[in-house]
C-alpha cells in the first residue's frame, strides 16, 4: 500500500507545533512520547481506536476522554490539548499503524477519519500541511483497498492436493485392533516387535488423518472462494441495474420525480445498502451521478446549503430506520447522520445545537455530489461496526 510515511514528515509537522529544533533533547522526549501514546491503535479493537479518534480530534465523551487521559498521564510526559498540531499528529500515527498492521478495524477507522475530515475538506480556509496529508493517505487506503477486496475475492482459487494413499482408515483401525488383540495374546518376546509394528501402523494413520484434513480445508476454502466470487458478481449485478433503472428502492419510485431535495441523501443510503464489501466501492461517486444525474436538482449547476438538504423531507421515506445503536456508535464521525438526527428530534434549535458540535456553519453550500458521497461513507462506516 503507497501511504505517506509518517516518520519522513514528523519532523515537518512537528517543529511548527513545538517550536523546538529536531535535535532538542526536549523534541525527542516530546516524540518517543507521541509514538508511545498512538501504540495504543495497535490492540486491534475497533471501538478503542475510535475512541483514540475521537480523543485526538477533541469529540471525545467525558468517560472515554477521562479513561485515555489516564493511560496517557501513565507514559509520564507533556501533551498538550488544545494542539491542533499535535492532535494531528496523534492521529496520523494511529492512523499509519492501523493501515498496516492489517487489522480488522482498519475499515471502520480509515471510513471514521474520512466522513469526520468532510468538514475541513470542504472548507475554503487554508489547511495545515498535516491535515492535507492525512486526507490523501486515508484517500489513497480506502481507494486501494474498495479495489483490493474485490480483486483478491474474484482471483483464480487453484488447489494443490495433498498426496493420496490406497490404504483406507477405516482398514487402517481394522489392522492395528487385530494387531494389538495378536500382541496380547503372544509370548512376551513377540510383544516388542510387533508393538513397533502397531506404533508405525498408528503413526502412518495420523499421518493420513492430517491429509484428510487438509483436503477437507481446501474444499472449504475453495467453497468460500466460490461464494465470495458469486457475492462479487452479485453487488456488481445490483448495482448495475439499479443504475440502470433509475428507481428508488426505498420510495418505489423513479429517482427523476421525487420532489424533496433528499433524494440526494436517498441515492447514498441506497448505493450503501446494495455494497457488499467495506471499505465501500471505487467507483461509487460516479455511481451515484449517473443515478442523480436527471434528477431536477442535480440538472441546476448552483451547489445547495447543508440546511436545506436536511430540512427537505421527503413525505414517504420513512428514515427512523438511520437512528439505531450503530449510529450512536459513531455519530461523532458522522454530520449529515448527525444533524438529520437533531432534526428529528427539535426541528427549531437543531441548527444550534449541531454548530456546538460541528465546525461549520448549516449554510455553508456544498455540490450535490459531495453530500450524496459524504451520506454513503457515513452509511457504510455504519455498518463496519
Amino acid at each position: 500500500m503507497n501511504t505517506i510515511s509518517i516518520e519522513d514528515n514528523i519532523s515537518r509537522w512537528l517543529k511548527p507545533a513545538v517550536h523546538e529544533e529536531k535535535s532538542s533533547e526536549w523534541y525527542g522526549k516530546r516524540l518517543e512520547t507521541i509514538k508511545s501514546i498512538a501504540s495504543m491503535a495497535k490492540e486491534d479493537d475497533k471501538i478503542k481506536s475510535l475512541d483514540l479518534l475521537r480523543y485526538f480530534l477533541e469529540i471525545s465523551s467525558t468517560d472515554s476522554k477521562a479513561e485515555i487521559d489516564k493511560e496517557i498521564k501513565g507514559e509520564d510526559i507533556q501533551y498538550e490539548t488544545g494542539n491542533d498540531f499535535l492532535n494531528r499528529l496523534l492521529v496520523g500515527i494511529c492512523l499509519v499503524s492501523i493501515f498496516n498492521s492489517s487489522s480488522n478495524e482498519a475499515d471502520c477507522v480509515g471510513l471514521a477519519y474520512s466522513t469526520y475530515d468532510f468538514q475541513k475538506s470542504c472548507s475554503k480556509d487554508k489547511r495545515l500541511d498535516i491535515e492535507v496529508d492525512l486526507e490523501r493517505m486515508v484517500d489513497n487506503y480506502l481507494n486501494e483497498e474498495c479495489i483490493k477486496v474485490r480483486t483478491n475475492k474474484k482471483a483464480d482459487h487453484k488447489i494443490t492436493p495433498p498426496g493420496t494413499n490406497p490404504l483406507k482408515i477405516k482398514a487402517l483401525n481394522d489392522s492395528i485392533a487385530a494387531i494389538t488383540a495378536q500382541v496380547a495374546s503372544q509370548p512376551d518376546q513377540l510383544k516388542l516387535p510387533l508393538t513397533k509394528l502397531s506404533e508405525g501402523l498408528e503413526k502412518f494413520r495420523e499421518e493420513y488423518v492430517e491429509k484428510i484434513k487438509e483436503i477437507s480445508n481446501n474444499f472449504n476454502d475453495s467453497i468460500k472462494h466460490l461464494n465470495d466470487v458469486i457475492e462479487v458478481n452479485r453487488e456488481e449485478n445490483d448495482i448495475v441495474w439499479w443504475i440502470l433503472g433509475e428507481f428508488s428502492r426505498d420510495l418505489k419510485k423513479p429517482f427523476e420525480s421525487i420532489e424533496s431535495l433528499q433524494a440526494v441523501l436517498l441515492v447514498g443510503k441506497e448505493l450503501a445498502d446494495l455494497t457488499h464489501f467495506l471499505p465501500g466501492h471505487y467507483s461509487a461517486e460516479a455511481f451515484i451521478h449517473k443515478v442523480l444525474r436527471n434528477n431536477q436538482f442535480y440538472s441546476k449547476p448552483t451547489e445547495i446549503k447543508f440546511e436545506q438538504i436536511i430540512e427537505s423531507k421527503e413525505s414517504s421515506w420513512d428514515t427512523s430506520s438511520f437512528f439505531d445503536e450503530q449510529l450512536h456508535s459513531v455519530i461523532q464521525f458522522c454530520p449529515i447522520h448527525y444533524a438529520l438526527f437533531l432534526f428529528k428530534d427539535d426541528k427549531e434549535s437543531w441548527k444550534r445545537k449541531f454548530k456546538t458540535r460541528w465546525d461549520f456553519e448549516v449554510t455553508r453550500e456544498f455540490s450535490i455530489l459531495t453530500l450524496a458521497y459524504q451520506f454513503y461513507r457515513e452509511s457504510l462506516l455504519k455498518r463496519s461496526i
